[in-house]
């Protein structure tokens, strides 16, 4: 049934993974397995974890998102799911509640802060689980692109630090 041609795809998309895993370690490089909330076969934290572990490979790195983890309807506290250095990068844009879950877009991410994202919770799961990540901002919302290049950076930066510091 469904169920069994999920459990088929998440077999084969750990397979696909720990096939450009091998690749990787020969050429020196750690693939980031990556989660997109409006992706219909792979859409939260929760996800990506059952493909390492369908693919025996607990120490695979996910590169996790907190608009995507929201988008996809994923739960933060997952986040404590993962092992020190099993998080190398945090995608840290915020998400309004002006749309539903389901109907937003990267262009309506919006600056650290500027949205309802629980930070408190997602900063201190990260701490409780030893989670030491890059935090990167993606700049996908058109609003932002009118300024300068370093002018959005340096918003952002410290849109960021603010965030952080909650």
């Amino acid at each position: 049934g469904l169920f069994d041609a999920q459990a088929q795809l998440m077999r084969e998309i750990a397979d696909r993974f720990g096939a450009v895993c091998e690749l990787g370690r020969r050429m020196g490089v750690r693939p980031l397995l990556e989660y997109w909330g409006h992706s219909v076969n792979m859409n939260r934290l929760e996800d990506a974890l059952e493909v390492l572990e369908k693919g025996g490979m607990g120490d695979e790195a996910i590169l996790a998102d907190v608009y995507h983890t929201y988008r996809g309807g994923g739960d933060f506290a997952t986040y404590r799911r993962l092992k020190p250095g099993q998080l190398p990068v945090l995608h840290v844009n915020d998400y309004p509640l002006s749309k539903p879950r389901t109907a937003l877009v990267d262009a309506d991410r919006v600056w650290p802060g500027d949205g309802a994202a629980p930070w408190r919770e997602i900063f201190g799961t990260l701490d409780a689980a030893g989670l030491d990540p890059w935090l990167s901002i993606e700049v996908f919302n058109p609003n932002y692109w009118a300024s300068t290049p370093t002018a959005t950076a340096r918003e952002g930066f410290a849109r960021l630090r603010a965030t952080a510091a909650l």
